[in-house]
């Protein structure tokens, strides 16, 4: 079996293991598909699937796989181990180099290689500015197995001259924050925590220690709102990301806390706007006196792009501890959205640029005591000017 009969097997619809392996994982679609073959003969050993059993259960597994798939699939799939499955795809690591990946989507209709293209075009203009790992080569192949509705979705006229496909990316590997643990974890190894001793840090309320890693989370959520506005600057906007630190998509983000360098993958869910475009539409508009003639969907597309921007700066802003600038900058942004747009466009540029110009440094908040209130400044933001002059100037 080669590569390319085993990808079409792996990503079979119904009866392939990605097909299983999407809604749960696939060390559990691997036992699944083992044991229902089992159950078939009744021959099932419950102790079978125990890990203490890994030398009886290999071959077992491997008969079952040939008889499901196809002689050389075994080998195959432990020659191209798999890294993680999505709604759109499968990761396997590159057998021969350990520093690739390969993701590999079935794209059976114009609709889902219309996707697969527009995911590869923007991976590849976030990698040329550092936000994406690099894509080394694009392969289509062609598959047959589909399900009778992909059979039937083949005479939409939409879909004439389209050939059913496996597009598999060649791109480099990196290192998740979900691969590192979560982005707890990721931080507490990158300052020589234990788990056990951040416990007893929280318990004991070691100020300082709590510091140290409320301040790395702080870079964390500056380097993603960064890499948002880069992206931005491209016009792109990648949708499947969370908001930091909690809620993140960890297995969509690359994160270094050494370097705070970071990288998104899976470009599947992304928007693209042309703002230039947009507002050029929005000025003639106008300018237009019949309203049949406007279009205000331009206007309408530039305040949201706007509205994405401006968001990230916030974010960007506060985990600075500029709490007090970034509720300015809200309010004046709210009042002049509505009224101007393209001065609302130059605000959002001026402050893209002063996150542009913020250093990872800038996230290291200091705990000061108040002199005169005695507040503890520090741990979430910075002291507002007029708490500043308060407790500090007096």
């Amino acid at each position: 079996m080669n590569e390319q009969e085993f990808l079409d097997q792996y990503m079979k619809p119904r009866t392939g293991i990605y097909a299983r392996a999407r809604a749960f994982g696939t060390s559990k679609a691997e036992k699944d598909i083992v044991k229902e073959y089992l159950d078939s003969t009744g021959s099932t050993d419950p102790d079978l699937f125990h890990p203490s059993m890994i030398d009886e259960y290999i071959p077992i597994r491997d008969k079952v796989f040939t008889s499901k798939y196809g002689e050389g699939f075994p080998e195959m799939y432990d020659k191209y181990k798999n890294l993680g499955v999505g709604a759109f795809g499968a990761v396997f690591q590159n057998p021969d180099d350990p520093s690739r990946v390969f993701k590999v989507q079935r794209q059976p209709s114009y609709y889902e290689q219309g996707k697969g293209d527009t995911e590869f075009k923007r991976q590849t203009t976030a990698a040329e500015m550092g936000v994406a790992p690099n894509i080394y080569s694009v392969s289509n192949f062609p598959t047959k197995k589909l399900t009778p509705e992909e059979e039937l979705n083949l005479f939409d006229k939409r879909n004439k001259g389209i050939t059913p496909r496996l597009q598999k990316m060649e791109m480099d590997k990196v290192n998740t924050i979900d691969a590192q643990g979560g982005n707890e974890k990721m931080i507490l190894d990158h300052l020589g925590i234990t788990g056990s001793q951040y416990d007893i840090i929280k318990s004991d309320n070691d100020v300082e220690k709590l510091q140290a890693v409320r301040n790395e989370k702080r870079k964390l959520s500056l380097a993603l709102a960064k890499q948002k506005l880069n992206l931005a600057d491209k016009g792109i906007v990648h949708l499947d990301l969370g908001q930091a630190p909690n809620k993140l998509r960890e297995d969509h983000i690359s994160y270094d806390p050494a370097t705070n360098k970071m990288q998104f993958i899976d470009f599947g869910i992304t928007d693209h706007y042309d703002h230039a475009d947009n507002l050029h539409e929005h000025t003639k508009n106008l300018n237009l006196k019949d309203e049949e003639l406007k279009d205000y969907t331009p206007g309408a597309n530039a305040e949201h792009f706007l509205d994405h921007k401006v968001n990230n700066i916030l974010d960007a802003m506060r985990s600075v501890g500029d709490y007090e600038q970034a509720d300015r900058f809200r309010e004046v942004y709210d009042s002049t959205v509505d009224k101007d747009l393209i001065a609302a466009d130059n605000l959002v540029n001026e402050y893209r640029d002063v996150v542009k110009d913020m250093s990872f440094d800038d996230a290291n908040l200091k705990l000061r005591k108040g002199k005169k209130t005695g507040n503890l400044y520090g741990e979430i933001r910075n002291p507002t000017v007029s708490e500043f002059l308060e407790d500090f100037m007096k």
